[in-house]
């Protein structure tokens, strides 16, 4: 038999990653009377499920081991369905679904009674407070905030336990247009509004306006009392740009007629 004299070390390492849904990483080595073990660990989080998995060799006969442990959230209501990857205190809670002209954006959401979460494109859940009225608010989850726009910014709930509500958030990508706008007669037409999915604006006296457009839909809708209405497309290829500045120079807005 061995005695208690016999050797024993152990070395053990852990560093956190961004490996996609892999966070951390984890490794040991033990040596004792039989021999050496080698171990490892790692801890992953995705949008439907989070976990984690280890691997470990035996130092008596060099038998592999290992486990995988997995944790979801299941929502169902307002005829949606969600998987959530969260450790959720999850009494109630609204499944969002962002749309996103941005890859790899992340949102954070926050209800301002102690329940947040972080949203990635796709479907996601929500954790909110039971039994009272309240909002969740949206916002990006970075210090360096991305030229676009989130609609709507706020959502308002009121659940019971068990609850589930939903919502659809758009993360818009958009460029400031600045420009003048002219009528047929090559006069600026001053007091049109100049409408977009990201912003809208009223022209100046001398036909010129800034206006937030969305990349993706890069269409204003002018506006005018007296000279009707006309669509004006700016693909932003087409124009010089000047990091999110998009000069498009004079714009004539012609009404189509009949």
């Amino acid at each position: 038999m061995r005695g208690a004299n016999d050797p024993y070390a152990s070395l053990w390492y852990r560093q956190n990653v961004d490996l996609g849904p892999v966070h951390s990483l984890g490794g040991s080595a033990t040596l004792d009377g039989y021999g050496t073990s080698l171990a490892a660990n790692g801890r992953f989080h995705s949008q439907a499920l989070q976990g984690d998995a280890y691997a470990q060799s035996s130092s008596f006969n060099n038998n592999l081991s290992g486990g995988l442990n997995l944790e979801s959230t299941l929502a169902l209501g307002a005829g949606k369905l969600a998987m959530g990857g969260s450790n959720l205190p999850l009494e109630a809670g609204l499944i969002i679904d962002v749309e996103s002209d941005l890859h790899g954006v992340k949102l954070r959401a926050n209800d301002g009674q102690g329940m947040s979460a972080v949203l990635h494109p796709g479907r996601n859940i929500v954790p909110v407070t039971t039994f009272k009225s309240g909002h969740v608010r949206f916002d990006f989850d970075t210090k360096d905030v991305p030229p676009a726009q989130i609609q709507p910014l706020a959502v308002d709930y009121h659940l019971n336990r068990g609850g589930v509500g939903y919502h659809t958030v758009k993360v818009m990508r958009t460029v400031t247009v600045f420009g003048r706008l002219l009528d047929g007669q090559g006069q600026p037409l001053h007091g049109a509004h100049v409408v977009n999915d990201a912003g809208r604006t009223v022209v100046e006296v001398d036909g010129y306006f800034n206006v937030e457009m969305s990349e993706s839909r890069p269409t204003l809708e002018i506006r005018h009392d007296a000279a009707g209405s006309c669509l004006l497309t700016l693909p932003p290829d087409n124009f010089d740009r000047e990091d999110d500045l998009l000069i498009v120079g004079d714009q004539r807005c012609v009404p189509s007629v009949g």
